[in-house]
């Protein structure tokens, strides 16, 4: 078995963190969100996990919600590290580097990638 560890860095820095583990055709990728203390904005993986074959597309989604009585923008940007892992995705969609403007306690699920898994097999 091998394991990649992939980290998806956002500005305000939040942080997405893949882990794949390939089990011959299946690869599990593991999700969770951190929000520095400077953004409001509480933020959140719909899914813990999700297992896909190499090959496939698969969607991740996330919550957002600005608890504040302001609104709040937030710009992210997409980031693979270690850089050898940024090999085995293809990012087909993604809101990185779209500006979001959650209202006052405003709640929405983003769509935060479309990405494909590539293994050479």
């Amino acid at each position: 078995m091998s394991v990649v560890k992939i980290k998806i860095q956002r500005n305000f820095a939040c942080i997405l963190t893949l882990c794949v583990r390939c089990h011959s055709v299946l690869a599990m990728i593991r999700f969770n969100a951190d929000t520095s203390a400077g953004m409001r904005w509480q933020f959140k993986p719909q899914q813990k996990d999700i297992t896909i074959v190499p090959g496939e597309t698969a969607l991740a989604f996330y919550s957002a919600k600005n608890p504040t009585d302001r609104p709040v923008t937030g710009i992210s940007t997409y980031n693979v590290v270690p850089f050898e892992a940024g090999q085995y995705f293809n990012k087909i969609q993604c809101f990185c580097f779209e500006e979001q403007i959650l209202n006052p306690n405003e709640q929405v699920r983003t769509q935060i990638t479309t990405f494909q898994l590539i293994f050479q097999t």
